[in-house]
């Protein structure tokens, strides 16, 4: 298989690194994830396959074979205000650094939007969710809502008056 074959549209999969570095698709998965002895002729060939079809993994496939999805979910009250929204960027950074997916959601001070927000974090399968303590003395809780899910309540700052 010549790159020129991919179509345009088309995403080389795994099947296809296997093909342009003439191994098994099981060769091509122990190379990227490491996990098996692979010489390094074979090695070669199939990274250089990676770079030529610009392959990118397909990071859905690994988190349901792992079960984690490599993702957490963040839950605010208003993205306009100064403390959340750099509450929001540091959370982003942080996790980046770290691999991992954060999923933006505001709450629109709201008991529906919080509850669809929930339903949709677990739907998603995410890690764990952040969420503001205002959310968290509410009648209907972001925390009961994510039952299962490592949780964590963040806390605006108190405003000191000079």
């Amino acid at each position: 298989m010549t790159v020129s074959r991919l179509k345009l549209s088309q995403r080389p999969t795994m099947k296809d690194v296997a093909v342009h570095a003439r191994v098994s698709v099981s060769t091509v998965s122990y190379v990227l994830n490491g996990t098996g002895p692979v010489s390094a002729d074979r090695r070669a060939r199939i990274l250089n396959a990676v770079r030529e079809l610009d392959y990118i993994p397909n990071e859905s496939a690994r988190n349901l074979k792992r079960q984690s999805a490599s993702t957490i979910g963040l839950v605010i009250p208003d993205l306009s205000t100064q403390f959340f929204s750099l509450l929001a960027s540091g959370a982003a950074h942080a996790a980046a650094a770290r691999d991992v997916l954060v999923v933006l959601c505001s709450s629109e001070s709201t008991e529906e939007a919080e509850s669809r927000t929930a339903r949709l974090l677990r739907s998603q399968r995410v890690d764990g969710v952040g969420n503001s303590d205002w959310l968290v003395s509410r009648k209907n809780r972001i925390g009961e809502w994510c039952f299962g899910l490592s949780l964590i309540h963040i806390t605006e700052p108190t405003r000191r008056t000079p």
